[in-house]
């Protein structure tokens, strides 16, 4: 595999391989694809490092699955490669939040849906709850700055402070509230998961309450709407069209599927 161009972020789903299968999985149809040897992944880091790539997101997946894990993290962050990891958190035990702690990892997203375990582990698996809890814990324990990331769906979307309230208690930095993306196992549970026009702006009206109560402890795409809205309303002059931003994928930014 080459790159064939330079992204300021990379966002590399280095496996497809996972011990949950959640409700709402993006890269649930990746599952039975080949995955890129140990040789292959070599080679991307070189690219990488070539390329001075400003940021590397490292998800799958779940990453910690994959047998050369921490030869891939330690390799990125001899570079210097400012690294982010994406986790559902159910892995990381003491002693791996310790290994983890000695790397270049700016920040932590650990997956959890609700401060409600019955809420969480019905879209991520029965147990999964707790188990997350725990990897929270162990990975705070080692001074590691952790965000939760919560997908919005018709199941939590009322549960936003509780779990911003959890996220306090357990010494995370952030809750990323983000939205839900309508492929992999999320398409096929669309009629469940999808939240309704009039239940997208009770969340966006109660969320835009809770920044301005919580502050920058909240974050991820529902808070970026909200900021975008709130230029339209203050608006007194508007040019047409207007400009709210851009999709950087191909320009700023590029993904690496687990098969290369």
């Amino acid at each position: 595999m080459k790159i064939i161009s330079a992204p300021t972020e990379i966002r590399w789903l280095i496996t497809n391989k996972c011990n949950l299968n959640c409700r709402h999985c993006l890269v649930s149809g990746l599952r039975n694809e080949a995955e890129l040897s140990p040789k292959e992944i070599k080679a991307i880091i070189k690219q990488i490092i070539e390329l001075k790539v400003f940021k590397v997101f490292i998800s799958g997946g779940e990453p910690l699955l994959r047998n050369d894990f921490f030869s891939i993290i330690d390799a990125l962050s001899k570079a210097k490669v400012k690294l982010s990891l994406f986790t559902n958190g159910t892995l990381i035990t003491k002693d791996i939040a310790k290994r983890l702690a000695g790397y270049r990892i700016k920040s932590y997203h650990v997956s959890l849906e609700s401060a409600s375990a019955a809420v969480h582990d019905a879209i991520r698996g029965k147990g999964s709850f707790l188990k997350t809890i725990k990897g929270i814990k162990n990975l705070v324990v080692q001074g590691c700055p952790v965000t939760i990331a919560a997908t919005m769906t018709h199941s939590n979307y009322r549960d936003a402070e509780k779990l911003i309230l959890l996220g306090k208690r357990l010494g995370t930095r952030r809750v990323q509230l983000v939205e839900l993306m309508y492929i992999g196992n999320a398409s096929r549970n669309f009629k469940s998961l999808a939240i309704s026009s009039e239940e997208r702006f009770e969340l966006l009206s109660r969320v835009r309450e809770l920044k301005i109560k919580y502050g920058d402890f909240i974050t991820g795409s529902i808070s970026k709407h909200i900021r975008r809205s709130n230029i339209l309303k203050l608006g007194a002059k508007l040019n047409f069209p207007l400009e709210t931003g851009h999709c950087p994928a191909g320009k700023e930014q590029c993904a690496i599927r687990p098969d290369g």
